[in-house]
């Protein structure tokens, strides 16, 4: 009998999956989640010594996990038992990178720290807004929809403890454009977590979000972490080359403002851009 039940209920979580994928409309895996994909683009993205030897007097650090260990709020963000959001925030010289790339030189290090906790055996939703050069811009409703998948498939027996309206906000997500509404599904997932668990949420290239009220959804990812009942992490990079620049020096304002507000529960490294490297002078 023991079983049987067990049998019913892994049918009925397969089934809640299924018809999750039916209201988010996803495909097992894209390009805007496939990390060896991304890997691999970035690395092309950037030059090569032997392919351009021209540049070797305009050398830059690329980023490397042991130059991201050395950033002291990476440090912090990583070794906390708390719930944290951690913002990175930098500009790319274009001479650095290849064929008119647009790839920025934080992503690596998005990509380290999701691989890193993958191997690990972490709880990891990744997502990358630019995941191709010249990419177009993704919508909120995308991002929250794989960030969702992603999660429920490391912990697909979460599913059981959603709350019936479960459905129903994905629905509203769908056919409703308010950010509140976007989010809320995913309020829901984390709150229906186990209290030790952990999730990490690696959110690259937010700049190439086309929501024109990023902050806002920046506030809602963070309530969504502090109303979980689980521990929550969120990595975000940005570059600011691809955030309007007058509405990048009110909102670098805003994002500063927000993490004295949050009682720690936010850091950031603004303004890290790609340095030369010392040695290459």
């Amino acid at each position: 009998m023991h079983e049987e039940e067990q049998s019913r209920a892994s049918d009925e979580i397969r089934k809640r999956q299924q018809m999750l994928k039916h209201y988010l409309g996803l495909t097992e895996k894209g390009i805007h989640t496939d990390i060896d994909q991304y890997q691999g683009a970035l690395s092309r993205a950037f030059t090569n010594d032997m392919i351009n030897p021209s540049l070797l007097p305009r050398r830059h650090l690329q980023m490397t996990p042991e130059l991201l260990s050395t950033e002291t709020a990476y440090d912090k963000w990583k070794t906390t038992s708390k719930s944290c959001v951690l913002l990175l925030c930098g500009t790319t010289p274009p001479e650095v990178l290849m064929n008119r790339s647009t790839h920025s030189w934080l992503s690596a290090g998005a990509v380290f720290v999701a691989k890193s906790l993958l191997i690990d055996g972490q709880t990891v939703a990744f997502y990358s807004c630019h995941p191709e050069d010249h990419s177009e811009e993704v919508g909120i409703k995308d991002i929250i929809a794989n960030l969702i998948a992603q999660i429920l498939s490391h912990h697909p027996d979460s599913l059981k403890s959603t709350s019936s309206d479960f459905e129903l906000l994905l629905a509203k997500m769908k056919t409703e454009e308010r950010i509140a509404t976007a989010v809320q599904p995913l309020k829901e997932v984390l709150r229906s977590q186990e209290k030790n668990s952990v999730i990490h949420i690696v959110l690259d290239r937010f700049d190439r979000c086309n929501n024109e009220k990023r902050i806002e959804i920046i506030r809602a990812l963070l309530e969504a972490m502090e109303e979980a009942v689980c521990v929550v992490k969120i990595l975000i990079t940005i570059d600011p080359m691809f955030w309007p620049l007058e509405d990048w020096k009110y909102d670098k304002r805003k994002l500063l403002d927000m993490q004295d507000e949050s009682n720690g529960c936010m850091l950031s490294r603004m303004d890290w851009d790609q340095p030369r490297d010392p040695s290459k002078w």
